[in-house]
């Protein structure tokens, strides 16, 4: 943290000290602060807390199933749109990464990903429900449409950036299999959503929000076809009117190797006036030596503030160019949007409505509407009417607002429909007329408030999802930040290792650094016959104002994550996490078949007996840290 936030700090605990805790938040000018002192006097309830702590929300995608399993939680709004002219799920069949057991994606995992020497792992992909699939602690989006198809990701959190700069950041997979197929993020205030948004000049939809961000993902430019995308363009829209923004950077595909084992870490931050997108520095050669940022302007002044978040894959007939180019899948993990403001999704028990099925055409909420809430579907139709009761009275639906072909029903596209729904509705009937190529549809309903949400059950028919259910992370409270110095660099002495008996297997040891000289760089068994530290991978640091030891980090700014071994097996039960960085960290830990254990540490914080969880004993820890080597760790209590 900067020298004057620090200041800003100290006269703002004098403030408490003098006025009280109302006085506090009145005054204080950092938002992060706020939101913990928050979260510590008015904790959320444990289903909020579950993916929302403090002010940051974080979806780590857990779960290990034997077999690729539909990825469906209550607290996602997830649309699929693939194929216009068969049934309501019914897709072109093709092979999604992961092999039928949750293999690997590629055959060996040591080693780079080739076509040749290092193929492809996969499994058939024959409905919907396995276009969105968990699998190895991650979830998947795989997608193939001979014509134009997309899915769209949308959780139940907006990134909020009303008190300055909010970030939101996201782990991918970067191997790029068809030129025509690609990755986008929208950004778009609460009544301007579109269910389907997407540039005018594509042949799909009805166009873009009438207000939103937009981060897409473009080809490389390189000669002959690339397995790693190019790079990212920027728009804001206003109006309905798109303004591109980007500065020169490299392309991707000139950076790193591509994969589709590995995930880059990629960050969209944004402010009123100013939108920055990198991809984040991480160990090479799947993750850059150092941030690319292909976004970093400034902006005309948004008339907004918060956004809801959408993930989006396209697929506009990716077999067209001839070969290699192949459906695509990517690979996601660890989303986070700080600060987040929640919001209210109730999902329908069915995921579409047709008046070719035998069905009733009815959808049940499990939860009533809140007050002031919205139904939000997508459909294709002469015309679609609504009932809220049952069917005694009948609503024309209404389209949101959108610009392209001036909102007519009828036409071959799904448009995305938004209307108030009463309060207290948990039933919606459905019913239309034709359109000119078939029978009318309804896909992918669900209700949508600006209101913080109460709990998220299950849809009633929908299987349980498998993962999905984030770590709760511990809320640290208001903590001073230090300005750590330079570590010290100097080449240091002989290592001294400790000659201490390694503890029984059935009791606790602790493991900490206060033995070692500062600048250490930890190599070989430390404790002998504890654990192996590998060589040159781990550094010992300074003790700071909040760690009074020696503690732990990387032994270099490259890269995000580092490993060590035990000698035999052993667990790994807590350990105590500083953030010496200016921005969140998220910070994963995983060993073996363990379940992984993910935590934010905030700028500043200090966690301490962060645990893991773990029941049985592994080999080899990894920690992944999204802010690389500013995060130190200490006190590491192993049995």
């Amino acid at each position: 943290m900067k020298k004057s936030t620090q200041k800003g700090v100290a006269h703002i605990l004098l403030l408490v000290a003098a006025l009280g805790v109302v006085a506090f938040i009145l005054v204080s000018s950092t938002a992060e602060f706020k939101g913990q002192l928050f979260a510590r006097l008015f904790p959320k309830s444990p289903s909020e807390a579950a993916t929302l702590t403090g002010n940051t929300y974080l979806e780590t995608f857990d779960g290990t199933p034997t077999t690729p399993q539909p990825w469906n939680p209550p607290d996602w709004d997830i649309t699929v749109d693939e194929v216009r002219f068969q049934t309501d799920t019914a897709i072109d069949t093709f092979n999604g990464h992961h092999g039928p057991n949750c293999e690997p994606p590629k055959v060996s995992t040591t080693a780079p990903f080739d076509p040749v020497s290092n193929p492809l792992v996969t499994h058939p992909a024959t409905t919907q429900p396995a276009m969105v699939f968990n699998c190895r602690n991650h979830m998947m989006t795989s997608l193939f449409d001979s014509q134009y198809g997309a899915i769209y990701l949308t959780p139940n959190a907006m990134v909020d950036f009303s008190n300055g700069e909010a970030v939101v950041r996201f782990e991918m997979s970067t191997l790029h299999t068809a030129q025509r197929d690609w990755v986008d993020l929208w950004v778009t205030p609460f009544d301007d959503n579109l269910q389907l948004p997407l540039e005018a000049w594509l042949p799909d939809y009805d166009g873009p929000p009438r207000r939103a961000v937009n981060i897409k993902m473009e080809p490389s430019q390189s000669p002959g076809f690339q397995n790693a995308f190019g790079w990212f363009r920027g728009q804001v829209i206003t109006d309905f009117q798109p303004r591109e923004y980007n500065v020169f950077a490299p392309q991707a595909n000139t950076v790193i190797t591509a994969d589709p084992a590995e995930r880059a870490t990629f960050e969209l931050r944004i402010s009123r006036n100013h939108l920055r997108f990198c991809m984040l520095a991480g160990a090479p050669p799947y993750r850059p030596v150092s941030d690319v940022c292909w976004i970093n302007n400034d902006i005309p002044a948004l008339d907004w503030t918060q956004g809801i978040v959408q993930f989006g894959q396209h697929s506009y007939n990716p077999l067209k160019d001839g070969p290699p180019n192949y459906p695509g899948t990517w690979h996601w993990d660890n989303v986070s949007i700080s600060p987040a403001v929640p919001f209210t999704i109730i999902r329908a028990d069915r995921p579409a409505i047709s008046s070719r099925t035998s069905l009733p055409p009815r959808v049940t909420f499990p939860q009533p509407a809140p007050a002031n809430a919205h139904l939000r579907f997508a459909g294709r139709a002469g015309s679609i009417e609504v009932s809220f009761d049952q069917g005694r009275t009948w609503t024309r639906a209404l389209l949101q607002a959108q610009s392209k072909f001036g909102n007519p029903e009828g036409n071959e596209q799904f448009d995305s429909y938004w209307m108030p729904i009463p309060q207290g509705t948990t039933t919606v009937d459905f019913r239309g007329t034709t359109w000119w190529g078939g029978s009318w549809q309804v896909r992918d309903i669900s209700i949508f408030a600006n209101t913080p949400p109460t709990n998220t059950p299950s849809p009633t028919s929908t299987p349980a999802p498998v993962g999905g259910t984030p770590t709760p992370t511990p809320t640290p409270g208001p903590t001073a930040t230090p300005t750590p110095g330079p570590v010290a660099t100097a080449t240091p002495g002989p290592t001294t290792v400790p000659t201490s008996t390694p503890a029984p297997a059935t009791t606790t040891q602790t493991i900490d650094f206060n033995s070692l000289a500062v600048g250490t760089q930890l190599t070989g068994e430390i404790p002998r016959g504890v654990i192996n530290w590998g060589t040159n991978q781990w550094f010992v640091a300074r003790p700071t104002n909040q760690f009074t030891t020696n503690g732990l980090h990387f032994s270099t700014s490259t890269g995000s994550s580092r490993s060590f071994s035990f000698v035999t097996p052993r667990m790994l039960l807590r350990l105590d996490m500083i953030n010496h960085g200016t921005t969140a960290s998220t910070v994963t830990l995983t060993c073996g078949d363990q379940p992984r254990r993910a935590v934010i540490v905030n700028p500043g914080a200090v966690l301490t007996n962060v645990t893991t969880n773990w029941t049985l004993p592994c080999t080899t820890i990894t920690i992944n840290s999204s802010n690389g080597w500013v995060v130190h760790y200490d006190n590491l209590v192993i049995q």
